[in-house]
């Protein structure tokens, strides 16, 4: 049964990060966009400010899984920033100060900044299209290693025919060996 579940893992760590990216960015659109309506709309500079445009930016980074582990480190950070200097002094207990949002954003975001974006994102795209990239490279790079040593051989004189299966195995296709000739010194 789990290890049914664990092949889904990637597929859920990617909601998990749409989702609170989308919480996230709620926060900075209600302080900078005005959606939804809140009571108050913080200075730009303040702590409460630069928190909203850590928000607002990090929240749609978050969404769409760019850059995801930077971003999620910096997010913890303005998370705990944010309970120890708001709700900390209230009282010790999140649930009685406010701040066990903030305790759980900061500890989602630290688990997304080792565990990354997930499937679902831009960086695990980046990421596939760059192994394409270099497995296509190795390939073609492989078949013209082979091409430039079949033509080299030919230059020569030699061909595949005076090679043997044998000779191929024990050198690795790099020295040729006709049948005709004789091992050892001569």
């Amino acid at each position: 049964m789990f290890s049914t579940l664990s092949r889904w893992s990637p597929h859920i760590l990617s909601a998990v990060r749409i989702v609170v990216g989308l919480l996230f960015l709620e926060h900075g659109t209600a302080k900078y966009l005005g959606f939804p309506i809140t009571p108050h709309v913080p200075e730009i500079l303040s702590m409460s400010g630069v928190g909203g445009l850590l928000e607002l930016v990090g929240g749609a980074l978050l969404t769409v899984g760019l850059f995801t582990r930077p971003v999620a480190f910096v997010l913890s950070g303005e998370m705990a920033v944010a309970y120890f200097f708001a709700h900390f002094p209230r009282s010790f207990f999140p649930m009685i100060n406010g701040g066990d949002a903030a305790v759980l954003y900061c500890f989602v975001f630290l688990y997304l900044c080792f565990a990354g974006g997930g499937r679902w994102s831009i960086d695990a795209l980046v990421a596939r299209s760059a192994t394409k990239e270099e497995e296509r490279r190795e390939q073609y790079a492989y078949a013209d290693h082979g091409a430039a040593h079949h033509r080299l051989r030919n230059l020569a004189g030699q061909s595949d025919a005076g090679i043997t299966p044998d000779d191929r195995s024990r050198h690795g296709d790099q020295r040729v060996r006709p049948v005709h000739e004789p091992a050892g010194d001569q």
